[in-house]
């Protein structure tokens, strides 16, 4: 948050021709440091889970989980569009504004996951001398908070089926599709929907325009958060009309249409219909494929196929568990380079090629990798 918030700062102290590419090197290096650490906390967060809750419990704690993650999302995207309302005693500058309150957040974070892991922690040493579960756990929760643990993944990329490898690649588009929008989405709304300017001194009335059109895309997005939550309590009556690949497949292509649609078309309605479209878009890109692939899998491993027990390069792993365990993990990487290539190379790509737009670029990229992402899981 602190290279984030200060990488302009930062940057023009090197002096004006270095100072936005060391800016924004700065703020792409602070913000995966920022999704890394909210990753390995929910890892945490979802092992201590898995090895303190009672077996007929788990359901009912993975429900409550959820609906607290749709809290967070909405309470998230809520303070960054509180200026939308003229709560103008909140705070003259938005970005502080919005950087103050997520180190406030952060600091909260702290304190109640050092009270839930310590309340955790005793559970585990009680259940200690009855159940394995915990060492297992903890095992596990020192593999998935290593950044070393990505690599074993991607060694047994090649075991996987030729099925789940479509999938996995379908899935790195609509992730890379999926970030380029919500980066540039509050973004878009304030400078080529209202028609405003960032780079303005605050006290312009462009920069203020800007800044208003900004809050307005946060509350555009909150309102696709429920959206989200409203798709995923119908989920099973859309159910009985068509099936997820249709709706996954469909879905992909009418955002691919209207981000295309982006280059020429920036009405306050049109951007509106697109960020709410993304709520359908959220509940569905890292479900379906996922259920996708553990339901091949499954069937791939209780077919009638000859798996070997093992494989040479690995003559400790089982063939059957590399492809079951592993396949989550893989997933999760297959985001993690994700973000990577957004947020790095996508950037570098634009200052080389001097795109002046680059929002409007972005959604180009993003409308084509959705595209792409759709055809890969028809044919899969």
């Amino acid at each position: 948050l602190l290279l984030l918030a200060r990488a302009v700062p930062i940057g023009e102290s090197f002096g004006r021709q270095s100072a936005n590419t060391i800016s924004l090197i700065l703020g792409i290096f602070g913000f995966i440091l920022l999704d890394v650490a909210n990753e390995m906390t929910n890892n945490i967060v979802s092992l201590y889970q898995t090895d303190s809750v009672a077996d007929d419990d788990k359901a009912f704690v993975v429900y409550l989980f959820r609906y607290a993650r749709y809290a967070g999302k909405l309470f998230g995207y809520l303070i960054p569009s509180l200026p939308a309302f003229d709560y103008s005693f909140l705070s003259d500058d938005n970005i502080a504004f919005g950087f103050g309150s997520c180190f406030a957040l952060n600091l909260l974070t702290i304190v109640l996951l050092r009270w839930g892991l310590a309340d955790s922690n005793q559970d585990l040493k009680n259940k200690s001398n009855t159940s394995s579960s915990s060492s297992q756990g903890i095992c596990t929760l020192i593999r998935q908070t290593s950044f070393r643990s990505i690599l074993p993944d991607f060694r047994l990329f090649p075991l996987v089926p030729y099925h789940m490898k479509k999938i996995l690649l379908c899935y790195f588009f609509s992730c890379c599709g999926v970030l380029i929008f919500y980066v540039n989405a509050s973004a878009w709304i304030g400078d080529n929907v209202f028609h405003g300017n960032g780079e303005e001194p605050r006290a312009s009335s462009s920069r203020r325009l800007f800044d208003c059109g900004v809050s307005w895309g946060a509350l555009m997005i909150t309102l696709s958060t429920f959206v989200e939550i409203l798709y995923n309590v119908f989920q099973s009556r859309i159910k009985r009309v068509t099936n997820d690949k249709a709706i996954f497949c469909i879905m992909q292509a009418l955002t691919a249409l209207f981000l295309l649609c982006t280059a020429n078309v920036s009405s306050f309605s049109f951007a509106f219909f697109v960020i709410l479209l993304y709520g359908i878009i959220m509940a569905i890109f890292d479900v379906i494929p996922r259920k996708n692939a553990e339901n091949y899998i499954h069937f791939y491993i209780h077919s009638n196929f000859a798996l070997p027990q093992s494989e040479p390069r690995f003559p400790n792993l089982h063939m059957g568990d590399a492809i079951i365990g592993v396949y989550r993990r893989l997933f999760d990487a297959t985001l993690f380079f994700a973000q990577i290539f957004v947020f790095s190379l996508v950037p570098v790509f634009f200052i080389g090629f001097q795109i002046e737009d680059d929002i409007i670029a972005g959604f180009v990229v993003g409308g084509v990798f959705h595209l792409l992402s759709g055809l890969l899981y028809l044919i899969s």
